[in-house]
């Protein structure tokens, strides 16, 4: 469904991503670890558009989405979760929440009381006036997750949901994440240091280092002796 082929990519003249190639077949979720500074975070903004392909082509439903700009992906239903969050401090839970029905492709424009993500996350409907500044580092990461569902993604990048966040909701997020999977058969690439909680949702993993991807194979195909050297265990 997506598909990175042997891409380039980075900031000005300094690549980051080197020969990256990588698959997210449809229905399932793919993991891809690696320590901090290794070029996770540019791979999604690659894939994203916010960052050019520089060699390379980004496939996705099988056509070329290279030349595509950040908005016209998200409205063909590549959903962004990115890491630190970025909601809008300085407006409300439901506001934001509001904004992110803007990828809809349907062009709903009304989040229903009993929309899904209340189900997943119901501490924003008791918070629906509050200000997103006013939220908890947790409760913030909540609210980044369900402002990407409220468009109803085919797919979802997230960029290490569970960083910096307490362990109960690290649970949360968690189950939700699985029930994304197994009962709505959502499309994810999920971006992740900690393997104990990638090995919990994942299909497959790539790992990366320093720009290339380093190892890649089934949940069963990785143990800590081969992935010590890539990741803090």
């Amino acid at each position: 469904m997506l598909e990175l082929n042997r891409i380039e990519a980075g900031y000005g003249e300094s690549a980051v991503l080197r020969d990256v190639s990588l698959t997210i077949p449809k229905g399932k979720l793919v993991c891809l670890l690696g320590r901090n500074g290794v070029g996770k975070s540019t791979l999604l903004k690659t894939l994203m558009g916010l960052i050019k392909v520089n060699h390379g082509h980004i496939d996705y439903q099988s056509h070329n989405i290279n030349d595509k700009s950040p908005t016209w992906r998200s409205r063909k239903g590549i959903g962004y979760i990115p890491q630190g969050r970025e909601i809008f401090s300085t407006l409300t839970v439901h506001e934001n929440l509001q904004l992110g029905l803007e990828a809809r492709q349907d062009q709903k424009k009304n989040i229903e009381p009993g929309h899904q993500v209340y189900d997943y996350f119901p501490i924003l409907k008791d918070m629906q006036n509050r200000k997103g500044g006013d939220l908890s580092g947790g409760q913030q990461q909540q609210l980044a997750i369900a402002r990407t569902l409220v468009a109803d993604p085919d797919v979802i990048l997230l960029d290490e949901p569970t960083e910096g966040i307490q362990p109960n909701i690290v649970q949360d997020i968690q189950d939700v994440i699985k029930d994304l999977k197994q009962t709505n058969e959502k499309t994810m690439l999920l971006v992740e240091q900690s393997f104990d909680f990638a090995s919990e949702v994942a299909d497959y993993f790539y790992v990366m280092d320093r720009g290339r991807i380093v190892y890649e194979g089934e949940r069963e195909e990785l143990t800590e002796e081969n992935m010590r050297g890539y990741l803090s265990i």
